[in-house]
């Protein structure tokens, strides 16, 4: 029923950093604030209205202490402690383990918020990677498209279809030839380099010395 009763309060009457509080200061100077004693006073102090100040009294807290959740940016959040036991008060010692809870839950969070980070940009360098291959898989069928269709009509010539060659014109297509397969083998290279990392590998056996 305390814990429902504080979520409650927690939403009607959220921190106002503009507002002079222990809260608020904790905030603005990311120190630890305790309060062995939280007696009608500080209530008061810390109501923003009769509702509010009655709805606190309810709560029965006798000691409280509000420590900050701070990273590299500085204070992103504060944990309040309350004590409502009517024969306890919060030590030194209650304070003392209460800020080291806090710095871990602090550090978790951001590492939390670190790894949360590294996935995202895992995810986005995995799809600009795919991107990539993906644009040079078809730049390469693009390409591979005429280069067939040049060398398939240097083979023509060369076989002597359109007429016979003679040695100097024979020499220019051998040349068109040459250069047009050695493009052809470069295509295929990138092309390989896409298949390989989109895992698409094809696998073709040649004899080789």
């Amino acid at each position: 029923e305390l814990e429902r009763t504080s979520l409650s309060v927690s939403r009607q009457y959220p921190i106002e950093l503009n507002r002079d509080s222990a809260a608020s200061r904790v905030f603005a100077t990311g120190e630890a604030v305790f309060m062995p004693e939280f007696d009608t006073e500080a209530m008061r102090s810390w109501a923003r209205s009769e509702a509010h100040f009655r709805t606190m009294q309810r709560f029965g807290l006798r000691s409280t202490i509000i420590a900050p959740l701070s990273g590299n940016d500085g204070v992103f959040g504060i944990v309040c402690f309350g004590c409502t036991s009517p024969d306890r008060r919060f030590t030194e010692r209650d304070f003392l383990f209460a800020c080291e809870l806090v710095r871990r839950m602090a550090l978790a969070i951001a590492n939390a918020s670190l790894y949360r980070d590294a996935q995202t940009a895992r995810i986005a360098a995995e799809h600009a990677s795919r991107a990539k291959s993906q644009f040079l898989a078809v730049m390469s069928h693009e390409l591979r498209t005429p280069l067939n269709g040049v060398l398939g009509y240097a083979d023509l010539l060369t076989a002597g279809v359109g007429g016979e060659l003679n040695a100097v014109h024979l020499e220019y297509v051998h040349r068109i030839s040459r250069s047009g397969r050695h493009l052809l083998e470069l295509v295929e290279q990138v092309l390989g380099h896409a298949r390989a990392e989109s895992t698409d590998e094809e696998v073709q056996l040649h004899a080789v010395d």
